[in-house]
């Protein structure tokens, strides 16, 4: 199966980009609307909000605040 790579948007916080190597088809199903979890079931969440938003999990405190105490 061929793959791509590709970077991630920047991270909105720290600016910083992430490779990837993933399947060319299942990448092109993703860009088409398919769901990212089905499309890559193998990557982590954080992996795939990278993806999407370029944010990861060391910035996304940053990025949100600290979660309310409930």
């Amino acid at each position: 199966m061929p793959t791509i790579r590709i970077y991630s948007k920047p991270c909105p916080v720290c600016k910083q980009t992430q490779q990837f190597d993933l399947d060319e088809a299942a990448y092109r199903r993703w860009k088409a609307g398919e769901l990212i979890q089905r499309c890559f079931p193998e990557l982590t969440t954080d992996e795939r909000e990278r993806l999407i938003t370029g944010l990861h999990g060391e910035c996304w405190k940053t990025y949100l605040g600290p979660e309310p105490e409930e």
